[in-house]
């Protein structure tokens, strides 16, 4: 098996993903095809993604303004599921253009889940965080209200160096694995057994990130995971919730 593995400085910190906490996931079940499976690992046959070089990222700037352009004028889901020991929770995002989204949140340290749809004229909100609270605003562009959510699980999910990058083939496409192991976080030293995972794309498209540790503190250990996923590119329809048409109907004034 040829493999060809590039000495790799990678700074990964989920500061601004946030805690989330346990609640369903606002989408109906779908029955999915299983997931490709990689293919034996090949030597790199042309230019890395922008942003890597053979000695590891070299521009993390360029790698996250790739993966940034890489979306921009597509649909998208974007969900990032996390588990403190047994708590879980999600952030969801779906995109079908820019001006046409929704955003669900729940957190782990706050009861209740924050929800918005946009449709290109208004912004829908919705709360179950201090009871059920609704809010109609004018429409924000997707990139202004949620350019965080695509930026920093990639910028900024773990300061930490020492990655190694393989790349590989998943159903016969090109894929460079990232992969950072280390006993203590760099930064945070109660984050121990760091261990991040990343999948690009020849674009500089960043289509996964796992991120696992433990959290040692004063109240024992937790076991952390963090999970970033996107899926369906191009191929994203954002419906009206039925909790909008409940509570403004067709023809909401602000």
């Amino acid at each position: 098996m040829a493999l060809r593995t590039f000495a790799v400085v990678i700074v990964v910190v989920l500061a601004g993903c946030g805690s989330m906490a346990a609640g369903p996931d606002p989408e109906p079940t779908r029955t999915l095809s299983p997931a490709p499976v990689p293919e034996t690992a090949t030597p790199a046959a042309s230019p890395l993604p922008p942003g890597l070089s053979g000695g590891g990222v070299a521009d993390i700037d360029a790698l996250v303004r790739a993966h940034v352009d890489a979306l921009d004028g597509r649909s998208f889901t974007l969900r990032v599921r996390e588990r403190h020991d047994d708590l879980t929770g999600f952030r969801v995002l779906r995109v079908e253009s820019a001006d046409r989204y929704y955003f669900h949140d729940a957190a782990v340290t706050v009861a209740g889940n924050r929800t918005a749809f946009v449709d290109g004229e208004y912004r829908y909100s919705r709360s179950t965080r201090e009871g059920v609270q609704y809010e109609l605003g004018p429409s924000v562009n997707r990139s202004t209200a949620y350019g965080w959510l695509v930026d920093l699980p990639i910028r900024t999910p773990l300061s930490v160096g020492n990655a190694s990058v393989y790349e590989t083939r998943v159903a016969g496409e090109r894929r460079y694995e990232v992969s950072i192991d280390r006993a203590v976080h760099p930064r945070f030293d109660s984050f121990r057994n760091y261990s991040v995972r990343a999948t690009v794309h020849p674009d500089g498209f960043v289509s996964a990130v796992t991120v696992s540790y433990v959290r040692v503190g004063q109240d024992g250990r937790t076991n952390v995971t963090r999970r970033v996923r996107y899926s369906r590119l191009d191929a994203t329809a954002v419906d009206r919730p039925t909790w909008v048409e409940r509570r403004w109907g067709d023809d909401p004034t602000p």
